[in-house]
């Protein structure tokens, strides 16, 4: 009995890989959905395919498919961000991190904030420059915004991403 599943499951690898490999293959463009390729009966010696499923599953692939396709692509650059928060609290460092995105993307939903752990210390930092004269801007526009926080803001060198042409 274990036997036989251990065959089956090799045996299911196996085609797996195959299918993986054929479809490496192909281009992009021809390439035929999942669904497609599983129930794809051409050739009758190799068995037969037959597909259950609510057909809320293949909107949902071919969505995704879609919002891939119309995502942007990234690139990183030298640059600068504005860092609103850093602590080296083990105990609070954390929460009082992701709380301080919380209040920045409430305000400025538009913006890229970026949270990060280096140990021991946790950062927070705001948007995408190339300059520092944009940095410049951003910084003074948050303290405007949040001057609470006016003697933890402050401007540095970072790896950005900007959008890709």
């Amino acid at each position: 009995m274990m036997k036989n599943f251990t065959l089956i499951c090799v045996g299911f690898f196996f085609m797996q890989g195959s299918v993986c490999f054929a479809e490496e293959q192909q281009s992009e463009s021809a390439r035929p959905t999942i669904f497609e390729t599983l129930t794809d009966n051409s050739d009758l010696s190799k068995g037969v395919v037959t597909l259950h499923q609510d057909e809320k599953i293949k909107e949902l692939v071919y969505r995704k498919k879609e919002s891939d396709a119309k995502s942007k692509t990234f690139a990183t650059a030298a640059g600068f961000r504005v860092q609103v928060f850093s602590s080296n609290e083990s105990h609070t460092g954390k929460a009082n991190a992701y709380k301080t995105e919380e209040k920045i993307k409430e305000r400025f939903p538009e913006m890229t904030v970026y949270v990060s752990y280096l140990s021991p210390f946790w950062k927070v930092r705001v948007g995408d420059c190339l300059s520092n004269a944009e940095a410049q801007g951003l910084r003074d526009q948050i303290k405007k915004e949040f001057p609470e926080l006016q003697q933890e803001i402050y401007i540095v060198k970072d790896q950005v991403l900007v959008p890709e042409e």
